[in-house]
């Protein structure tokens, strides 16, 4: 497994479908993006290569006022191009 690339924290209100999340040690694609009360639903996709017992799919509740680990996209393409940034 490659070591996780830097994050960013972004107001969980912004976050949305297509932005890449660091969850547990992995890189993933958020699907849906919903907000209720108090709290930020957002389903998750990993898109890094994962062992089979590890669960690729999930969701992330936050506070509203919370905020989210995102991965720039920037870092993730220089990854995926062979160089890590």
């Amino acid at each position: 497994m490659m070591p996780p690339l830097p994050v960013v924290l972004v107001d969980a209100a912004a976050v949305g479908r297509g932005h890449l999340l660091a969850v547990n040690g992995f890189t993933a694609r958020a699907l849906t993006a919903a907000s209720a009360q108090k709290e930020r639903r957002i389903t998750w996709t990993i898109v890094d290569p994962v062992p089979a017992d590890v669960e690729d799919l999930g969701e992330l509740v936050v506070p509203i006022t919370g905020a989210v680990e995102c991965i720039r996209y920037a870092d993730w393409l220089a990854r995926r191009a062979g160089g890590v940034r």
